[in-house]
């Protein structure tokens, strides 16, 4: 469950519940500016801004700021001497506020991340000579431009989206100064956070290996899709975690299948047919990362078939067969954990 799903759920509920962002960091830190952790009332939390005493600090913090009802924007020195009793040698400065309205953001935003698509929120974080109530206002921009939300002033609107739309292009976050009028008096700082699209991997074929692989996956995060042709491997009760399990014919699903850059696609099927037929289709797709498990032999035969069925050298160079980084697995939660290991080595290069 991702923590824009969590508080979606939560807001639906009316409960409340607090939001800590990074919005910057210098030196060494365990986490990066634009991650995010959501923090319930009674101290439980969903995500992680680095884990030790300062993730402990900030959970206070952030119980106290839904206390007081207002966010802060608070400094932790990662250093000796610092604040937070931790030698990382950096400093992070992250902005805490109580959350308690945008129930339609937030699921809007849990929907674009699900499907795979990247989405910039915007948030105002402080300011100079303004209402307090300006901060913590939000606005939405999707991959697409659809804007959701706003900040209170229609200029700097049009500007933010336009500026999330280069974040989204960029991947990356950025905090912007606007002024609010010409002496530059009153001014606004609007943090432009990236939500990157969730990471899916679509295992064809429900076999031995695609259980502990479906699993691990699920703890580093994935969304998973299983796919297999018989009833008996293609069920909630063989796959408990999977998001998502289609029975049905290896080339017809895959045809029907939407991939982009976010899609990992492993093929383990239970015919070397099948793998064919699976790796024919999703050739012709943007996905990221596509893997076939076999022997050296086997991987041999496959590429020269493709060859064969006209894909380029370029395309063939896509698929890793045989899949996995070599550790000398053999079990089957072993060659999952090769297989997930080159998928996370390649996204993350």
């Amino acid at each position: 469950m991702s923590i824009f799903k969590d508080i979606h759920r939560l807001l639906s509920q009316d409960k409340a519940l607090a939001l800590a962002t990074i919005v910057a960091t210098w030196g060494s830190t365990p986490r990066v500016a634009g991650v995010m952790m959501m923090v319930n009332s009674d101290g439980s939390t969903t995500g992680t801004v680095g884990g030790g005493n300062t993730e402990k600090l900030i959970t206070e913090d952030a119980i106290l700021t839904l206390r007081e009802g207002r966010p802060v924007l608070k400094n932790y020195t990662l250093r000796k001497g610092g604040n937070t009793g931790m030698i990382c040698g950096g400093k992070m400065r992250v902005f805490i506020e109580p959350i308690r309205e945008g129930k339609d953001l937030f699921e809007l935003l849990d929907n674009e991340s699900r499907s795979g698509k990247a989405s910039a929120l915007s948030t105002v974080i402080s300011g100079k000579e303004i209402f307090p109530s300006f901060i913590g206002k939000k606005i939405l921009t999707t991959s697409d431009g659809t804007a959701m939300g706003s900040l209170g002033i229609e200029k700097i609107d049009k500007l933010v989206v336009s500026e999330a739309l280069k974040a989204i292009k960029k991947g990356s976050p950025s905090l912007k100064i606007y002024p609010l009028e010409e002496t530059k008096k009153k001014e606004v700082a609007i943090f432009i956070n990236v939500i990157p699209g969730e990471v899916n991997l679509i295992i064809a074929g429900g076999g031995h290996i695609a259980k502990p692989l479906s699993e691990i996956a699920k703890v580093l995060g994935f969304n998973v899709t299983i796919v297999d042709d018989r009833k008996e491997y293609a069920n909630k009760f063989r796959f408990p975690l999977a998001d998502k399990i289609i029975c049905g014919d290896f080339k017809k699903v895959f045809f029907n299948l939407t991939f982009n850059e976010n899609s990992n696609v492993v093929v383990v099927t239970h015919g070397h047919r099948y793998d064919e037929e699976v790796l024919e289709e999703v050739l012709r797709s943007k996905a990221a990362y596509i893997g076939c498990i076999g022997s050296k032999i086997k991987a041999k035969q496959t590429l020269e078939y493709l060859k064969s069925a006209g894909y380029s050298k370029e395309d063939i160079k896509r698929v890793h067969i045989p899949v996995g980084l070599d550790i000398g697995a053999k079990t089957p939660a072993e060659i999952s954990l090769s297989i997930l290991a080159e998928i996370v080595k390649e996204r993350r290069k």
